[in-house]
C-alpha cells in the first residue's frame, strides 16, 4: 500500500472577497496539497486560480479560515523565512530599466542575504546555473526590458530556480511561451517534484495538466469543483462542466488529449 505524501500546504474553511465585489471570490476552500509533487490549478477564468497563489505569498489575507504551511499558519512565518520556502514564478512582472538578466536572476537569492549585502561568488554560481537550466545563458548581459514577453517568462523560472524554495509557484508558466520553451517549464516541473519539491501552477490549458501533473485542483467560480489525481479528474463530464461546452478526452499513445468538439 502506498503511503500518501504529506501536506506541504492546507486550506482549511479558506473564504476571501474583494471589496469592490461584494461576493466571495474563493468560498469555503479546503484541500491539501501534497509535499513533492506537482499540482495544476485549472479552470476558466474568473475562477480564483490566481487569487488562491496569492493568498498563499501574503499578498491577500483570508476573510476567513486558514493556510497551512508545513503545518504550521501560514502568518506564523516571519516575511524572510517564507522567502526560503515560497517561490513564485509570475505570468508577468514591472521590471527596473537597467537590470540585467544575470542581476534579475540574483534578485531570488535575496532571502538568503544580510541586508545590504552583495551577492557572493557562490550566489553568482547558483543564478548562472539557474539561467544554463533554463537554456538561457546566452541571455545574462542582456537587459530584462528588451526581452521578448517569452525570454522574460523564462528568466522569472530562472529567478525562482536560484531562489530554491521549498515550494514553487507558477501562475500560467507556459502562457506566453512557443512550444520548445514550453517543454523547458514542462521538464523543470517534473524535475523539481523528483528533487522532492512541490510545484503548484496554474493554467487554463488541460493538456498543460494532463502532461505535466500528478494531481489537478478543478476550480469554478471561487469553488472546488473536482480534486484527485489527474486521470481521475480531467474527463469528459469534468470539463465540460466546467468550461461549458463540449469537450472530449482522449488517449493517444499513453497521452491524454483534451480537445473541444466541434458544434452541430
Amino acid at each position: 500500500m502506498t503511503t500518501p505524501s504529506p501536506a506541504a500546504l492546507a486550506f482549511k474553511e479558506l473564504r476571501f472577497r474583494y471589496l469592490k465585489t461584494g461576493a466571495d471570490t474563493l468560498d469555503r476552500i479546503s484541500l491539501e496539497i501534497p509535499a513533492g509533487q506537482v499540482t495544476a490549478i485549472l479552470g476558466p477564468n474568473g475562477a480564483g486560480k490566481t487569487t488562491l497563489l496569492h493568498l498563499l505569498l501574503g499578498y491577500l489575507h483570508p476573510l476567513t479560515g486558514q493556510i497551512l504551511l508545513h503545518g504550521r499558519p501560514l502568518k506564523d512565518y516571519p516575511r524572510g523565512d517564507r522567502g526560503k520556502l515560497i517561490g513564485l514564478v509570475p505570468q508577468k512582472e514591472a521590471t527596473a530599466l537597467h537590470f540585467s538578466v544575470l542581476d534579475y536572476v540574483l534578485l531570488g537569492r535575496a532571502p538568503y542575504l544580510a541586508p545590504l549585502a552583495l551577492p557572493s561568488t557562490e550566489d553568482v554560481a547558483i543564478a548562472e546555473q539557474a539561467l544554463e537550466m533554463v537554456g538561457a545563458s546566452t541571455l545574462k548581459h542582456r537587459l530584462v526590458p528588451d526581452l521578448s514577453g517569452g525570454e522574460q517568462q523564462i528568466v522569472l523560472a530562472a529567478r525562482a530556480l536560484a531562489q530554491d524554495p521549498d515550494i514553487y509557484l507558477l501562475d500560467e508558466p507556459t502562457s506566453h511561451l512557443d512550444l520548445s520553451n514550453q517543454n523547458t517549464i514542462i521538464n523543470i516541473m517534473t524535475s523539481l517534484a523528483r528533487r522532492g519539491k512541490t510545484v503548484l501552477f496554474t493554467t487554463h490549458d488541460p493538456n498543460i495538466a494532463a502532461m505535466t501533473a500528478d494531481q489537478v485542483i478543478l476550480m469554478e467560480t471561487g469553488r472546488i469543483h473536482s480534486f484527485g489525481p489527474t486521470a481521475h479528474i480531467l474527463t469528459r463530464e469534468n470539463l465540460s462542466a466546467i468550461y461549458q461546452t463540449r469537450i472530449e478526452v482522449k488517449q493517444m499513445n499513453g497521452q491524454t488529449i483534451v480537445y473541444r468538439r466541434r458544434q452541430g
